[in-house]
């Protein structure tokens, strides 16, 4: 079968930009990004045209399709992309995006589609006293305040333990006042009992009338991030109800927002709830990075195909698979990377190595990963334990 060629738009420089653009030259489609500075990691590849907001008209007319690398950009840039070339498509579309960047519209979809989450209020600013109180009441045993804008790999979330104290609480008022002075809404949520963080990505083809989801994964957080991802979670003990729960509900915010490509739920797993959802991230995920060692069956891949109307590439569990990112650690501070010490390094990793090509370290910044897959679950977890152990290693080697 013969692909048309087609242009593709990506809007952000980092690295699921890098990993979206190599899936799209895989596929035989142009690329063309749209970025901040010449330092982000998508300039690295040659194939790719970048362009920064200065060259906004000429980014326009150079691509078919527009995507997004993650539901932080900038509306007027994607605003005037569509009044240049009116006949670019858009996908996700921007009132989705709009939409689901918002972790309080977000939830207000978990409602309305009877998918089970955590308890939360909103704390209205100008009820914020009070509003605060019935959190604490309502929320004994302890809550999370989150904000529903800008939030990410744990920043944007403030934890309260002593909920006696929470209005008295001074940093919780600063933190607060700073997501209200930035246009964010706020909320607060109860805090979850769970047994294990879980997550499942899926990909929708609207146009194709196509669905696939991935097996339901574990993810382990570190202050907020992602630190692994292995699976699939039924064959290492979750029962498979919560897998086919999870892939349900995706389907179910699939027919709700059509003009989503690819997307993730993060759930939590609670001792005595059952599955709750956590967040929904409206574009491909970190805790999918471990479907690349299929191929051009990954998240990418299927996400560039849902882009330009292709039909999507079933993902057939081949083992267990493993996912370690490489979070930059914190006694290693701010400071630039030698990209040929890199290479030298990545022989100490088994597996596939995955380096963003980041200019700069900085405490916990995603700067690569090294993913695996096994024949069991006994492999993976030993795994596991051999990657943790090669990580300070790395980490002190390159620091040398």
């Amino acid at each position: 079968m013969t692909r048309e060629r087609k242009s593709i738009g990506i809007l952000g420089g980092g690295q699921l930009a890098l990993m979206l653009a190599q899936a799209a030259h895989d596929l035989g489609h142009d690329v063309v990004g749209l970025i901040k500075s010449l330092d982000e990691p998508l300039a690295q590849l040659s194939f790719v045209r970048v362009l920064t907001a200065e060259s906004l008209t000429d980014f326009a007319r150079s691509i078919d399709v527009l995507c997004f690398e993650s539901e932080f950009f900038d509306l007027r840039q994607v605003e005037a992309i569509r009044a240049i070339k009116p006949e670019v498509s858009l996908r996700p579309g921007i009132d989705t995006m709009l939409r689901l960047r918002d972790k309080l519209e977000q939830k207000k979809l978990f409602e309305t589609l009877s998918i089970a989450q955590p308890d939360y209020l909103e704390l209205r600013e100008s009820h914020f006293d009070s509003d605060l109180a019935e959190a604490a009441q309502l929320f004994s045993e302890g809550f999370v305040v989150k904000r529903a804008l800008g939030g990410y790999d744990g920043k944007g979330n403030f934890f309260i333990e002593e909920t006696r104290a929470a209005t008295q609480h001074s940093g919780l008022r600063d933190f607060c006042e700073r997501g209200f002075s930035e246009s964010s809404r706020l909320y607060a949520e109860q805090r979850v009992d769970f047994d294990h963080e879980l997550a499942i990505v899926a990909v929708v083809s609207a146009s194709r009338g196509e669905f696939i989801s991935y097996p339901l994964m574990l993810t382990k957080q570190v202050s907020g991030a992602c630190q692994e991802v292995w699976g699939p979670a039924v064959p290492m003990g979750v029962e498979a109800e919560y897998a086919l729960q999870a892939s349900r509900w995706a389907m179910s915010i699939a027919k709700n927002c059509p003009d989503l490509a690819c997307f993730a739920l993060e759930f939590f797993l609670d001792r005595e709830k059952g599955l709750l959802v956590n967040e929904l991230a409206p574009r491909v995920h970190n805790s999918g990075h471990f479907t690349l060692l299929e191929r051009e069956r990954s998240q990418f891949h299927n996400h560039i195909r849902s882009l330009v109307d292709e039909s999507l590439a079933p993902f057939n569990p081949h083992g267990f698979y493993l996912m370690r990112n490489l979070l930059s650690p914190k006694e290693l501070g701010s400071r630039p990377v030698d990209p040929e010490q890199v290479e030298e390094l990545k022989v100490l990793w088994p597996g596939e190595f995955a380096w963003y090509g980041k200019t700069i370290l900085a405490p916990g910044r995603k700067m690569g990963h090294v993913s695996l897959r096994q024949e069991d679950a006994k492999a993976i977890e030993k795994a596991r334990l051999d990657l943790e152990s090669r990580e300070p290693g790395f980490w002190g080697r390159l620091k040398a």
